[in-house]
């Protein structure tokens, strides 16, 4: 009922507005329509226009937040067109539903550069091209806030130098928002010297906030000193869009690059880039529960243990998980046609390609490739997810499934990693690879009894490094790693030679 009365109200208001530009005209082709429908009205914001002014292309609004507020006439389902220029520090709250947001370059409607397909990093924020945000501190303020509404899409607009660049969600866990942003693009997110600070689109956040049902498209985030892309809910997509952190001073460098804590989420045609010597390692592509929340902390937030997520034909650069599972109850996702790459393959190495930790099972990644990294693969167990150490002896997480992974020139191709709990790696299944010049085919700092190998080509650790250094497996627990875990794979150019039974 509220939609109703409010787009009632705004068309009337409009027609009276428009009765001297045409307005017997836009009232004749209403009454085209059937009866009960009206076509949702058109408003208009320019930098040189005034909040006092009707709204109309030719005496615009002069700000986004007024367009969108509680006072102003446009009705919810409205469309607003914002012309390009700089709007300062503005903190838009959008207070209806179903508006539509659309920035332009010279005329409505246009469509302005999608910076996202630029070859450059950081996109040209010039506000002569499209509407520009500019927070007045990178510390605080949400440029935009879509929390609670439903329904709205936002386009065409560039946001720099706040604390969040878009803000969506809502407390009820089953409604359906959906959201449309696409060609946003948002910078110098969150204080510099803070670790952890600055959000650039979040879709919800994590246990408190949801957001289902939502589209991310042609949109880049660059420099957000905690979160970049953020979905928290069911049923989204994003699609080609970029993370960069190009940040390596002090705290300010990204930690989770895309986060998705949910269900049936699609994440396509994306890349993520982190800049070496980056304070932080840094999550990539990442699926994990809220059990940090839950368990560990014992906040009274719903449990969230994504399952049905698809991440495909991405590519991550310098991650130090570059394509991840975490927390038990993380199942039945599947990673396809993604690729990760390193910053070199020597003891300084940074990046690594997959990684499955903390009990996650039961996931697939499928014809992955990585290149020039510290592991090709790489397990970890933690005292996350109501983890307490030796007893009980950690999670493994079990029944995940790499098909087809080309790994080249790494310091592992397996990595089975310990750093707080000293359970065995689980029982997985790799099959249908190749590993070709790895410095250490496996690296076991923790057990690997339940792996199981199948058809796959180890093409030799000679030629990174002098052959006197390098080999098929180094570690305290190289001794679980034994042949009857190998089916139809071969072995050739391995730097010291192969262990007896191989």
């Amino acid at each position: 009922m509220r939609k109703i009365v409010a787009g009632f109200v705004g068309i009337l208001g409009l027609g009276a507005l428009c009765a001297g530009e045409g307005g017997g005209a836009y009232l004749g082709a209403m009454s085209l329509l059937p009866l009960g429908m009206a076509a949702a009205p058109t408003f208009y914001v320019s930098t040189t226009g005034s909040n006092s002014n009707p709204g109309t292309h030719a005496l615009p609004w002069r700000t986004i937040t007024y367009a969108v507020g509680s006072s102003s006439p446009a009705p919810a389902s409205s469309t607003i067109y914002i012309q390009a220029g700089d709007y300062g520090n503005e903190n838009v709250v959008v207070r209806k539903d179903g508006l539509k947001l659309i920035g332009y370059h010279a005329k409505p409607g246009d469509q302005p550069a999608i910076l996202v397909k630029s070859m450059l990093p950081i996109a040209d924020f010039e506000p002569t091209h499209q509407p520009l945000l500019r927070g007045a501190n990178r510390s605080s303020g949400i440029a935009i806030n879509l929390q609670g509404r439903a329904g709205v899409t936002v386009s065409n607009i560039n946001i720099t130098n706040y604390s969040y660049g878009i803000s969506a969600g809502s407390t009820n866990q089953n409604f359906k928002e959906g959201h449309t942003i696409s060609n946003v693009n948002v910078s110098q997110l969150g204080n510099p010297t803070v670790g952890y600070s600055g959000l650039g689109i979040s879709l919800g956040s994590m246990g408190t906030r949801f957001s289902n049902g939502c589209t991310v498209r042609n949109c880049m985030i660059v420099n957000a000193a905690a979160e970049g892309l953020s979905i928290n809910g069911d049923q989204n997509t994003a699609d080609n869009v970029k993370v960069f952190n190009l940040e390596t001073e002090g705290a300010a460098s990204t930690d989770y690059y895309v986060l998705i804590c949910g269900n049936y989420n699609l994440v396509l045609n994306s890349m993520i880039s982190r800049a070496a010597g980056s304070s932080h390692n840094g999550h990539g592509f990442s699926i994990k529960s809220n059990a940090e929340q839950i368990i560990d902390e014992g906040q009274p937030y719903p449990v969230i243990n994504p399952q049905f997520n698809v991440i495909r034909n991405c590519v991550a650069y310098n991650l130090g998980e570059s394509f991840v599972v975490r927390h038990r109850g993380v199942r039945n996702n599947t990673f396809i046609d993604n690729r990760a790459f390193g910053a070199g393959s020597d003891s300084n190495c940074e990046g690594n390609g997959i990684v499955i930790r903390d009990g996650a099972s039961d996931n697939k990644f499928i014809n992955t490739t990585v290149q020039n990294a510290c592991s090709g693969i790489r397990f970890n167990d933690t005292t996350e997810d109501g983890d307490t150490g030796a007893n009980p002896p950690g999670h493994p997480g079990s029944g995940n499934l790499i098909d087809g992974i080309s790994v080249r020139n790494t310091y592992y191709g397996f990595n089975f990693h310990s750093i707080s709990v000293p359970s065995d790696a689980g029982a997985n299944t790799v099959r249908n690879s190749t590993f070709d010049r790895v410095r250490y085919v496996f690296g076991a700092a923790r057990s690997a009894t339940a792996m199981t190998y199948q058809n796959i080509t180890f093409n030799g650790t000679l030629g990174i490094l002098p052959p006197s250094v390098g080999g098929f497996r180094t570690g305290p627990f190289s001794g679980t790693i034994v042949p009857s875990q190998f089916s139809n794979c071969s072995f050739k150019n391995i730097a010291g030679g192969m262990p007896p039974g191989f």
